[in-house]
């Protein structure tokens, strides 16, 4: 993941949360890289399936989590069931929901005076990117 260069390597670690996507996740980085484990990898077990279906253990547990990122999009919005957890929202910025946005025109370029008016008539709808914090119950 090239945001996880971002993140401290001793104190913080990353996953995915279960979420309404139910394809196949990235394996995760590891000091011996990512991907298929060689001959010379400490792992030797092999992740990956040719069915592009979700393998156990990919998720992290939303209990084990102190920050959450999310694309809430018409489609649905994993903080919608937390698991009796309460997330205040940090920070928040509009993302352009393309299963939604009737207008195709609209999600290839960017013409504000006309992208304005399709928002307003409805052909371009957005959702929420946003970054979570947990907080105390």
């Amino acid at each position: 993941f090239p945001s996880s260069f971002f993140i401290p390597d001793d104190t913080c670690s990353f996953g995915f949360a279960p979420s309404t996507f139910g394809g196949q996740l990235p394996q995760p980085f590891t000091k011996d890289g990512s991907g298929p484990p060689s001959s010379q990898s400490s792992s030797s077990s092999n992740r990956f399936n040719d069915i592009n279906q979700p393998e156990p253990g990919s998720y992290t547990s939303l209990k084990d989590c102190d920050y959450l990122v999310e694309l809430s999009t018409s489609m649905a919005s994993c903080t919608e069931r937390l698991d009796g957890y309460t997330w205040k929202p940090v920070v928040s910025a509009p993302f352009l929901d393309s299963e939604a946005t009737t207008s195709t025109i609209h999600r290839i370029l960017y013409i504000p005076h006309l992208h304005e008016k399709a928002v307003q008539e409805g052909q371009v709808k957005y959702g929420d990117f946003a970054l979570y914090s947990k907080t105390k119950q």
